[in-house]
């Protein structure tokens, strides 16, 4: 790579040697013409070797290299989004019990309003559509987890209410005790249990379950999909409900690949 510029050292030299010839002319006051015609000379010179000693660090193969490794990190980038898609595809298929052909994989690829450390995720956009055989209230999953409902549906987009949001309403039970209720989101990453009878039994760290509402259309929610589990119990014998705090068993914020269940 340096070798370019050791070829001009010779030049170099002379170059030095007749412009100290000119500057001690200038200096005693003598043979101006002498230097009008020496820096004629020299002028194409200087201006080869100074092009050459700046452009060789930016030869062709310097120019190539760089195009090289900008490809490879690129490629290594889609390369580690690969890896995790198919260890995503592996887990799914590896712990659900919905037939794989009921599956859509989907990418999530916006969470409107959500600024990390201000506020928390309410819904998820998909690159999947009615184009991909996506309905409004499909549910979304990951791995055995709800992650919420299908809300609006575009031709290659949708948008998913997730579990916490305000808008998610549905029947639930407890997986120990079978206590019997509605899931209500809360927004701020929290739901509540709630309409349990003060007769059933609640447990901290007890699993909430979808109790399944599928209608005679095949429309609605699968049974035995994990909400999240038992954090709190409410509960006061002058009420005639109680109730718990639900926390989902995912990192809904970190998402980024979830499966919708066709229905």
């Amino acid at each position: 790579m340096h070798k370019g510029r050791y070829k001009f050292l010779p030049l170099l030299a002379i170059l030095l040697i007749i412009t100290l010839v000119i500057f001690i002319s200038d200096f005693i006051g003598i043979s101006n013409p002498l230097s009008l015609v020496l820096d004629k000379m020299t002028i194409p010179f200087q201006n080869n070797i100074y092009s050459a000693l700046h452009t060789s660090n930016d030869s062709s193969e310097v120019v190539k290299l760089k195009e090289e490794n900008l490809s490879l990190q690129t490629q290594l980038a889609k390369l580690y989004e690969l890896q995790k898609d198919n260890n995503a595809l592996r887990d799914q298929f590896a712990v659900t019990q919905i037939p794989t052909q009921n599956l859509i994989s989907a990418n999530v690829i916006g969470t409107p309003q959500f600024i990390p450390g201000l506020t928390s995720v309410e819904v998820l956009i998909i690159d999947k559509g009615s184009n991909d055989g996506v309905k409004k209230n499909d549910g979304v999953i990951y791995k055995n987890n709800l992650v919420g409902t299908v809300s609006t549906v575009s031709l290659g987009r949708s948008l998913v209410n997730l579990v916490t949001n305000k808008n998610s309403v549905f029947t639930a039970k407890t997986a120990k005790t079978n206590a019997l209720g509605v899931i209500k989101g809360q927004g701020q990453e929290e739901m509540f249990l709630d309409n349990v009878v003060l007769s059933d039994k609640l447990q901290n760290g007890d699993l909430v379950l979808t109790k399944g509402s599928i209608d005679e259309n095949g429309q609605g929610q699968l049974p035995q999909l994990i909400i999240g589990k038992i954090i709190a119990v409410n509960k006061k014998t002058s009420n005639i409900f109680q109730s718990a705090d639900v926390k989902s068993l995912l990192d809904l914020e970190r998402l980024s690949m979830v499966f919708v269940v066709k229905q």
